[in-house]
């Protein structure tokens, strides 16, 4: 299980970068790929894991996740986010320094 806030009261380090690149550019891919050729496979980035922990409702950040790929694939999802979530994040990552 990810830590959204550890014991001691700081911000878990993968949901603090999750937020360090939301807060940069209000979008965010949740898959990459490692790998080559046969042994490439899909990685779940910090966003996405940051997503499936729950951390963006914890806080009260509204996010929309959506797709670009033409056929839905996996490396086309991202996490949207709008202005006031770019500011309530950068409040947070502020208030856990």
């Amino acid at each position: 299980m990810l830590a959204i806030v550890k014991k001691n009261g700081q911000l878990g380090e993968i949901v603090k970068f999750a937020f360090t690149i939301l807060a940069a550019s209000k979008k965010a891919d949740t898959y990459h790929t490692s790998g080559k050729g046969q042994f490439s496979h899909y990685v779940r980035s910090e966003v996405g894991k940051a997503v499936d922990a729950k951390a963006f409702e914890y806080f009260g950040i509204r996010y929309k996740v959506c797709n670009d790929s033409p056929r839905g694939g996996k490396l086309g999802e991202y996490v949207l986010i709008d202005d006031k979530a770019k500011e309530k994040i950068e409040l947070l990552l502020k208030a856990f320094e």
